[in-house]
């Protein structure tokens, strides 16, 4: 019997993330832009890079506790909230 584990990144203050690639589809593939150069279709990603000042614990509806993350990305000169599940871990050692 196979067992799978799943792995947990525990996020701290300070720490450099990065957003999870997103790709953006315009309410479907056939009105994705297409590139002249080339003819085909232009995906976009949006994979930010920041750095965590603050987590901060809400309550849901039903009392379980989410943890979201308080995200400067570069370029920008206010946090954001996000959840943690959207963001991903950026090896700096």
């Amino acid at each position: 019997m196979t067992k799978s584990t799943k792995e947990v990144t525990c996020f701290s203050v300070g720490d450099r993330v990065r957003e999870r690639a997103n790709l953006k589809e315009a309410f479907g593939r056939g009105l994705l832009p297409v590139d002249p150069k080339t003819g085909q279709k232009v995906y976009y990603t949006n994979a930010r890079v920041g750095e965590i000042k603050e987590i901060v614990e809400k309550k849901n509806r039903s009392g379980s506790r989410i943890q979201y993350l308080n995200i400067l990305w570069d370029g920008f000169k206010t946090p954001s909230t996000h959840m943690r599940n959207r963001v991903t871990l950026i090896e700096t050692r």
